[in-house]
């Protein structure tokens, strides 16, 4: 899941992520999704980890954090367990894992 390149990675929901980096280090992620569900438009997000960013609480799965919302199309989610979760399927028990990552309970947290 670490490398270099521009191999992009699916997360479901028709998203797809390539992790950013410098001097070998990952500092940030693109994302991309159609475009208001419409398949033959592509819109995006870019991250950055860091102070002033976003958290990137677990490597493998994959755990962002905070929720990544697309500034063009306004597509909300968050990136848990290396998969895409949209903010309008979240019940309580998604809720609560993402509390439960935030309070570093989650034994694969690196």
């Amino acid at each position: 899941m670490s490398e270099q390149g521009y191999n992009y990675i699916n997360i479901g929901k028709f998203r797809d992520i390539r992790f950013l980096y410098y001097k070998n280090e990952i500092i940030g992620i693109e994302e991309l999704h159609p475009e208001n569900g419409d398949t033959n438009k592509v819109c995006g997000s870019t991250i950055f980890f860091g102070e002033d960013g976003w958290d990137l609480l677990c490597l493998n799965p994959l755990v962002v954090w905070p929720s990544i919302v697309c500034k063009n199309c306004n597509s909300h989610g968050f990136i848990i367990e290396g998969k895409w979760l949209d903010v309008s399927s979240l019940n309580p028990k998604i809720n609560s894992l993402i509390k439960d990552y935030i309070d570093g309970k989650h034994p694969n947290q690196q």
